[in-house]
C-alpha cells in the first residue's frame, strides 16, 4: 500500500454558488513532505466547518481502486484529488475498512472514523448528473480520518494498514446516515467504535437520548488533546492510550447491559475512595480494574451532569496518574 498523491486546497467559489466559498478544489502538493496537525494538513482550507473538517474528520482518504470504479462508470480518467480528498492511496479498496483501522504513513498515524456523505458541493464539483445519488449508490465513499499521532508524511511513503478492531465497517457508518429507521442494536454497535463525532451525535440523537448528557466527544477531545494518546477498541469499547502502551481511560457504555454511559479512569491514591463517599449516585469503582484505584464517573442525566471543567480535571489527573515524567512536563509547560 503507497501514497501516491497528497491534495491540499484554497478557498474557491462553489460553482453555481459563487458567493458561498468551498476547499472541495485540491491542488497536488509535492515532493517535499507535508506536516499534518490534529486538524488536518497544513495549508489545507476548510470552508464550511458544520459539514466538514474539525479532529474527527481531519483528513479525506480516497482510493485509487476507487477511482478505477468510477473511472469505467464515468467513461473518463479521474486525476487524483478530483474528489477532494487530501491523501489518495494505492492498494485498498474504501469498502474494506473499518472504523477505528489505523493507516502509519511516514510519521503519522491515521484512524478511520467514517464515510463520506456526497453533498450538492461535491455534485456541481463533479457535473455529472445526479451525482449525490450516484456515488452514494457506488458503495466506494472513501475514508474520513483523524490524526493520532502527528508528524510528516510524503508522495511516495509506502503504508502500514492495521485492523483497529472495531465490527463497524465504514459502509455502516453511511448506511446508518440514510436510515433513520435502523434498529437500535445497530445504533449501539457503532456507537462502540470510535465513529467520527458528527455521527455520534446523530446516532444518539435516533436512540432518543439527552445530547447533553452524554459528552463522549467531549470526552474524546480531552483525551486526545493530551501528548501522545490514541484511540483504539480494546475489549469491545473505545480505550485511550499512552504512547500506545499504558491505558488510562475508557468508555463503558452500556456495560453488561446496565443501560448506563460511563468512563472509567485511572485516578491518583486515595481519590476513588472519596468521590465515592462524596457523590456515589456519580462515582463509583468499576469492575476489572476498581482494584487498582481507577474510578467509574457517569455521563449520563439520571447520575448528574458533568460540566466541561470537570472532566478536563478528571481525565487530565488520570493521564499524569499514568504517564512518564516527560510527558507530564510536556503539560506543565504548556499551563
Amino acid at each position: 500500500m503507497r501514497l501516491e498523491s497528497i491534495q491540499i486546497g484554497s478557498a474557491q467559489p462553489t460553482p453555481g454558488d459563487p458567493k458561498t466559498p468551498t476547499g472541495i478544489f485540491k491542488e497536488a502538493v509535492g515532493p517535499e513532505p507535508v506536516a499534518v496537525t490534529l486538524n488536518g494538513l497544513t495549508g489545507d482550507v476548510v470552508s464550511n466547518l458544520k459539514h466538514h473538517g474539525g479532529p474527527d474528520q481531519a483528513i479525506y482518504v480516497y482510493t485509487r481502486d476507487d477511482y478505477q470504479y468510477w473511472e469505467v462508470e464515468l467513461g473518463r480518467p479521474l486525476a487524483a484529488g478530483l474528489f477532494g480528498e487530501n491523501l489518495t492511496i494505492e492498494g485498498l479498496e474504501s469498502a474494506d475498512v473499518m472504523v477505528g483501522d489505523r493507516f502509519a504513513i511516514g510519521d503519522v498515524v491515521l484512524e478511520a472514523t467514517s464515510a463520506r456523505v456526497p453533498c450538492n458541493t461535491f455534485q456541481a464539483r463533479m457535473e455529472e448528473p445526479d451525482w449525490v445519488s450516484r456515488f452514494r449508490s457506488g458503495r466506494r465513499p472513501g475514508v474520513y480520518a483523524r490524526v493520532v499521532q502527528p508528524g510528516r508524511l510524503a508522495v511516495g511513503n509506502e503504508i502500514d494498514y492495521s485492523p483497529g478492531g472495531s465490527s463497524v465497517s465504514i459502509l455502516e457508518t453511511l448506511d446508518l446516515y440514510y436510515d433513520p429507521q435502523a434498529e437500535a442494536a445497530r445504533l449501539e454497535e457503532a456507537l462502540k467504535a470510535p465513529i467520527a463525532s458528527r455521527n455520534r451525535s446523530l446516532l444518539l440523537k435516533r436512540l432518543g437520548r439527552d445530547l447533553t448528557a452524554y459528552p463522549f466527544d467531549l470526552v474524546r477531545s480531552i483525551a486526545l488533546a493530551l501528548p501522545e494518546v490514541n484511540e483504539r477498541i480494546s475489549h469491545g469499547a473505545s480505550t485511550f492510550f499512552i504512547r500506545n502502551k499504558k491505558t488510562f481511560l475508557n468508555f463503558a457504555v452500556n456495560h453488561h447491559g446496565d443501560g448506563r454511559a460511563a468512563i472509567w479512569c485511572s485516578a491518583p491514591p486515595g481519590v476513588q475512595e472519596e468521590l465515592v463517599e462524596l457523590e456515589p449516585d456519580r462515582f463509583y469503582r468499576p469492575p476489572y480494574v476498581g482494584h487498582r484505584g481507577w474510578i467509574g464517573v457517569r455521563l449520563d442525566a439520571e447520575g448528574g451532569e458533568v460540566n466541561g471543567d470537570e472532566l478536563t480535571q478528571i481525565i487530565t489527573e488520570a493521564y499524569r496518574n499514568v504517564a512518564p515524567k516527560t510527558l507530564i512536563r510536556q503539560i506543565d509547560a504548556s499551563n
